[in-house]
């Protein structure tokens, strides 16, 4: 989603919250929300309530292992993905944060297993393509680097995180003139 659209449901939920006392869910959605739109801490506030109401919502501690990737809490985001995991082994979301925290701490290896089963369970799924294209580029796999932030861009053309990963996989491989273009896209 959009910020916007991230806008309307905090929105959403916070009105419907003041009209009557909210459920695990409500909670865990209006968390989510602020989570998307950077402020973790209102998040992070949201998500505690979501997990006393309902222990076993496993959306709400995947926020919260996406809540834990931002602020870099490595240890917090590897038991927020345990719990999550364990209750609901096909979530695309919270392999993709687990992918994100991993390739936050350099463990290319494992951040890219993490994509790769995002990948079998949600081909789709956002932003997908350009933390692959991160993840092999770390690797130093620059063509398969490549070949994700092209499908990056194709998806979203105006995606700079993947015009400046391709960009940069060109000029690593000393493309100049396959780089030069290519940052002027930026």
């Amino acid at each position: 989603l959009e910020k916007q659209e991230w806008e309307k449901a905090r929105d959403y939920f916070q009105a419907f919250l003041k009209d009557q006392e909210g459920d695990s869910k409500t909670y865990e959605a209006l968390g989510r929300a602020w989570l998307e739109l950077g402020d973790l801490e209102k998040a992070q506030t949201y998500i505690d309530k979501a997990l006393v109401l309902d222990p076993g919502n496993a959306e709400a501690y995947t926020t919260l292992l996406g809540i834990h990737e931002k602020k870099g809490n490595w240890i917090e985001g590897l038991d927020a993905r345990d719990k999550a995991l364990k209750l609901n082994p096909k979530s695309a979301r919270a392999y993709y944060y687990a992918g994100q925290l991993y390739l936050g701490q350099m463990l290319v290896d494992e951040a890219m297993d993490s994509f790769e089963k995002v990948l079998k369970l949600d081909p789709g799924y956002p932003h997908l393509h350009e933390e692959l294209g991160r993840a092999f580029f770390e690797a130093g796999l620059l063509d398969q680097a490549a070949g994700h932030f092209q499908k990056a861009i194709e998806k979203n053309p105006k995606n700079l995180q993947a015009h400046l990963g391709i960009a940069e996989c060109y000029q690593k491989k000393g493309m100049t003139q396959k780089a030069i273009p290519a940052f002027e896209n930026l």
